[in-house]
């Protein structure tokens, strides 16, 4: 007889049939529960942060294993960074992370105000600077020229 046969051996993974007997095994990533069928998730890989961005849970980032079901991760920015996409991701009960996450763009400073600059604004990633005509010079408050 061979208890595999009928609805998995109520396995939630795998029905492994034995000689008068049988047992179950789980996917990997996946422990089996105490009631020895049930298989439940090891929690997600490490969260890959985005460039640009911070969490603000270290468990998110956590390099010893897996993160743990039922963690949220919020991302934010760097300064001179804007948020794209959702902020919050949170591992599911499957082992993956409930979806891809935010990204971090960089914010043209140059756009508004011309930077504050007197003459010339240039867009850096995450930041910007000014620049004087020639014959100018740049004042120490970085915007101004004379």
């Amino acid at each position: 007889w061979n208890e595999c046969q009928e609805d998995n051996g109520r396995c939630d993974h795998q029905c492994v049939n034995t000689v008068g007997s049988y047992f179950c095994e789980c996917n990997q990533g996946f422990s089996l529960d105490t009631d020895k069928h049930s298989c439940t998730s090891d929690g997600c890989d490490q969260f890959q942060v985005p460039d640009n961005a911070l969490v603000n849970n270290n468990k998110c980032t956590d390099i010893k294993g897996h993160i743990d079901v039922g963690t949220v991760c919020v991302i934010s920015c760097q300064d001179g960074f804007m948020l794209a996409g959702y902020p919050t991701v949170s591992c599911l009960i499957n082992g993956t992370w409930s979806r891809h996450s935010a990204t971090c763009k960089d914010i043209n400073e140059c756009t508004k105000d011309n930077g504050r600059c007197a003459h010339r604004c240039i867009n850096t990633e995450g930041s910007y600077l000014c620049e004087c005509n020639q014959g100018y010079t740049l004042e120490i408050d970085g915007h101004s020229c004379s």
